[in-house]
């Protein structure tokens, strides 16, 4: 390797090598791959990934800088270092298949693994032939697209496994595919000589992303056939909410809402606690930034979905039980069990692929950096009446005009709503119509410490609206920031600080049970949200999102970054940045997270 790799390590990565050193001393190459494997589980990689990119690294940490080289021979030398043995559960790290885990890690992917596995194996092949309710439920084929009818064929093949994966971007119909396949399992159910409804649970990481959940199956279950329409769940609710009961257990079919934000460690939980028996079906958008911690399982799970690579049994079982015409471009003798499971979705709903927010989407996804910088030239700035879907807002050294203007004109909205008179019998609605608001622009940065990053924005936004980030006054944003079982809020609900006609101030949050005001005294855990980061923003969708970009490039301005910000967006994507250079470096980096899932 001609250049050197730079590495970071911080004190816990060195800490953590210093502790195995003084447990079993061992060479000086087995402590710099111990202080990188906790560096790797740190930045997101389920394990640190052995190659040739080893072989030079310059190391940064406690104010020193030093180039270590690994010897050509450390490979050999190490797979017997005792600091490493898959089969002594009191080593530290796993070596495996010339990846380095730490233990829980390689437990939590050896976890995933195997269950899906087995929920792969049970195969239900479902023989009623399900062409007639398919039609009555997808009466639109997808001849618009020259497609097949990806929804419909999503909703054949998960009657037949234990086991699925519906992917797709934003507006592709995830969820009104899985309301329609659900409505799809209840006529099998009662079809059968089993006369009891399944018991069915929804379910996303994150509160808002619940909320969302039910709010869209709600709405998609008023659309269906008056037949299909009994005995679906209506109410979600979070992961962690799920882990924490008993319910889980009674389950006869489970889906994961917004399933690219679940890190390694969650998605094991769930799969351990989740009986075999239960039908597991997992959406998300394999393209959108992976979890915060840990992992990137949902993007590992569905590599190839694009291409299909469905087996010549799928493409006839489809036709002859589903009625669909899978064409051959997307069968291959090469797929494993898992691809017949996975679906992709590939027509938006929200926006056409021609319109400006799709083809930008399109071109930062598929990391086409040329188009993104010819259209960059091309786009309008932003003015207050501003009707484009794409614009870009230029800041120009540290005036913040502009980004004020937009700032406020959503606040003179959102104060509007807030002093309405309202009685006392119509105060949730008017709550539900003031969060309502909220929906309506977005704030999103893409790095949280920085004079545009999330912390500094949020003050001056609060500064802006004439608010004290210390003091609770109407029109405060806040978001929670760790899971309060106590109050029944999780962490990135998103509360609106509202004056109630009796109560007085109060926080109102909109949950799956319906509007909640809580008193400011009992959040604990909790930051302002007039911005928000473009992680916490999975599972949102808002009229219009401005994404503003640091000055200063960061890893963290990646392609996945920059997609993700831009499909939050459903009519106007506004890029506020002080140079261009940072959106076409992000667009050209990819986040690569290693991991060693794989279903062969």
């Amino acid at each position: 390797m001609n250049n050197p790799t730079h590495i970071q390590l911080s004190s816990v990565d060195v800490a953590f090598a210093d502790l195995l050193q003084r447990q079993a001393a061992a060479r000086a190459d087995a402590w710099l791959l111990a202080a990188l494997t906790s560096h790797a589980y740190r930045a997101g990689h389920a394990c640190l990934l052995l190659d040739e990119g080893l072989t030079s690294i310059i190391i940064h940490h406690t104010n020193a800088i030093t180039q270590k080289r690994l010897s050509p021979q450390w490979p050999e030398q190490q797979t017997c270092c005792s600091w490493w043995q898959s089969n002594d559960e009191s080593s530290p790290l796993v070596w495996q298949d010339n990846r380095l885990y730490m233990r829980r890690a390689w437990q939590d992917e050896q976890t995933i693994q195997l269950n899906i596995q087995q929920r792969l194996a049970l195969r239900d092949d479902n023989k009623i032939v399900l062409t007639d309710w398919l039609t009555s439920l997808f009466p639109a084929s997808g001849a618009q697209t020259n497609e097949p009818n990806w929804q419909a064929i999503a909703c054949a093949l998960a009657t037949r496994a234990q086991f699925s994966i519906i992917t797709g971007g934003p507006g592709t119909g995830k969820t009104t595919t899985v309301v329609r396949l659900l409505a799809t399992l209840q006529r099998l159910a009662q079809a059968s000589s089993t006369t009891q409804s399944l018991r069915i649970g929804l379910s996303a990481p994150t509160g808002k992303a619940a909320a969302r959940l039910a709010s869209s199956i709600q709405q998609a279950i008023s659309q269906l056939p008056a037949a299909f329409q009994l005995n679906l769940p209506t109410q979600a609710q979070t992961l962690h909410k799920w882990l924490a009961s008993d319910e889980l257990t009674q389950c006869d079919c489970f889906i994961v809402d917004e399933a690219s934000m679940i890190d390694l460690h969650l998605m094991a939980q769930l799969l351990t606690k989740l009986p075999l028996t239960t039908r597991l079906i997992l959406l998300g958008d394999k393209d959108q930034l992976a979890s915060v911690d840990a992992g990137a399982v949902l993007g590992q799970l569905c590599q190839g979905a694009e291409q299909g690579h469905y087996s010549a049994e799928t493409q006839q079982w489809l036709l002859v039980f589903a009625g669909q015409d899978l064409p051959s471009s997307y069968c291959s003798g090469m797929g494993n069990a898992l691809a017949q499971q996975t679906i992709m979705l590939r027509y938006s709903h929200r926006f056409d692929a021609s319109s400006a927010i799709g083809r930008w989407a399109t071109w930062v996804n598929q990391q086409a950096v040329k188009s993104v910088k010819a259209a960059f030239t091309q786009l309008p700035i932003w003015t207050i009446d501003a009707s484009e879907a794409v614009v870009a807002l230029p800041i120009i050294a540290n005036d913040t005009q502009k980004l004020k203007q937009l700032c406020l004109a959503q606040w003179r909205r959102l104060r509007v709503a807030i002093h309405e008179h309202v009685d006392e019998e119509a105060v949730d609605s008017w709550a539900k119509k003031c969060l309502g608001q909220l929906s309506e622009f977005q704030l999103l940065c893409a790095v949280r410490e920085g004079p545009w990053g999330l912390v500094s924005m949020n003050e001056r936004i609060a500064n802006w609206f004439g608010l004290d980030s210390t003091q609770w006054l109407a029109g405060r944003v806040v978001m929670v920031t760790r899971n309060d079982y106590t109050l029944n809020l999780m962490n990135g609900d998103i509360g609106l600080c509202l004056p109630h006609p009796r109560l007085g101030l109060r926080v109102v949050f909109a949950t799956e049970k319906g509007i909640r005001w809580i008193l400011p005294a009992r959040l604990s855990h909790f930051e302002d949200a007039f911005a928000m980061s473009v992680h916490k923003s999975q599972g949102s969708e808002f009229s219009r999102v401005c994404l503003l970009l640091p000055e200063q490039d960061s890893p963290i301005l990646t392609k996945e970054l920059i997609y993700t910000a831009i499909t939050r967006a459903k009519h106007q994507f506004i890029l506020a940045c002080t140079s261009p250079q940072q959106l076409f470096t992000a667009v050209g980096r990819s986040v690569q997270r290693a991991g060693g899932l794989s279903f062969v």
